[in-house]
């Protein structure tokens, strides 16, 4: 018996809505067309005028999970482990029996080692990273908690492309953005901030300098697509707040503290002030980072080498350079993201430009160098098998 939901069945749907497309909008003048659309659009019609191929399928591999992975691991400080459970247990990122290499990352960055992650599509990469920046941030509020309090990049984390970036954020604003996070993190580290990330590329509002009529124009843009206008009639005031459940159910609203942190965000744009809050988890505009450097900074290679060139972001790297000479415990982790992108005659040479711009980190920030003592390095790629 046929599965309804088969690939097939699945196949032969859409290849119909495709058929009917062409009919109705290509061959309905044309009586002659109609007469022989099965043999130019049939199933059975030559290759150079069908208009779909057979599905070429092909299965995922499977990877080995560890039951309680976190939990029963004997490699991870018994604090930090503490505080990731509370995370598995509130469906915060983490789960309850990742894969083994997941499990396997975490370890051996925590034990000082750099990591290099090869595996196939589906298989939780991201999360070989993800995890050892969460539990870094745990671990220094813990047992720095006097090094935590300086503002710094701690987490350097670089794309190919803008795409990729603005993907990252939904992650970190599920995780670090929730209520939840907030209250273990505090709780656990009695820390009085929580880390802080920022999409810092073309995209981040604003270039140039911080001026009061731009920061009223971005504080209407905020305001149209982030707020429930009180002043709207019934009907448009539940459209927008439909529009904001759906925005934060695909984790694409900005993670701001509180139910009101977006709208003090906005006010204080009106006021032409870009200053966080302790509790604040996302940063959002240029300015905010560059007098805030985010724990966590999520960039392209482009504009990185803009933000190592150019004065106005001097104070990020400045601030970096302090907490790395704070404590020799303290380590910059640079992450280079969907590493497999950087190929051919283009990825080349955006692999050699990345490269150089990791290097001048190092004369920015280092003693001289952060390489390799003063910094970790983690790089994901996917498999092409």
């Amino acid at each position: 018996m046929n599965n309804p939901s088969g690939v097939r069945e699945y196949y032969q749907a859409i290849r119909d809505r495709l058929k009917n497309y062409i009919k109705s909008d290509y061959l309905a003048n044309s009586e002659t067309l109609l007469l022989y659309v099965d043999d130019l659009l049939g199933e059975l019609s030559s290759e150079s005028t069908n208009i779909a191929r057979e599905p070429y399928i092909e299965t995922s591999a499977s990877y080995k999970k560890i039951q309680d992975g976190i939990k029963n691991s004997s490699r991870i400080e018994q604090g930090v482990k503490e505080s990731l459970i509370k995370l598995v247990s509130n469906g915060l990122g983490i789960f309850p029996d990742p894969f083994e290499h997941q499990v396997m990352s975490l370890e051996c960055f925590l034990a000082g080692r750099d990591l290099f992650v090869s595996t196939g599509t589906g298989s939780g990469k991201t999360e070989c990273f993800l995890w050892p920046i969460i539990a870094k941030c745990f671990d220094e509020a813990k047992n720095h908690p006097k090094t935590f309090r300086n503002e710094a990049v701690r987490t350097l984390i670089i794309y190919p492309m803008n795409a990729l970036v603005s993907d990252q954020l939904a992650r970190f604003r599920k995780i670090i953005g929730s209520t939840e996070f907030v209250d273990i993190f505090t709780r656990d580290t009695h820390a009085t901030r929580i880390p802080h990330f920022g999409m810092y590329t073309g995209r981040t509002p604003y270039s140039g300098d911080m001026k009061p009529a731009s920061s009223r124009e971005l504080a209407r843009t905020f305001r149209d697509n982030y707020l429930i206008d009180e002043t709207a009639d019934a009907n448009k005031q539940r459209r927008q707040a439909n529009n904001i459940e759906g925005l934060k159910s695909i984790n694409k609203y900005p993670a701001r503290f509180g139910e009101d942190g977006l709208r003090i965000f906005i006010e204080n744009l009106e006021r032409n002030i870009h200053r966080p809050s302790q509790y604040d988890a996302e940063l959002i505009t240029r300015f905010e980072m560059q007098n805030c450097p985010p724990d966590i900074l999520i960039t392209n290679y482009s504009m990185l080498e803009y933000m190592l060139m150019r004065q106005r972001e001097a104070n990020i790297w400045d601030k970096t350079k302090e907490w790395l000479d704070a404590s020799p415990d303290n380590r910059l982790l640079i992450v280079l993201d969907e590493a497999h992108m950087y190929r051919g005659s283009a990825g080349g040479g955006n692999c050699s430009s990345a490269g150089k711009t990791v290097l001048s980190i190092s004369h920015f920030c280092g003693k001289g160098s952060i390489y390799p003592n003063d910094s970790e390095y983690a790089a994901k790629r996917e498999r092409i098998n």
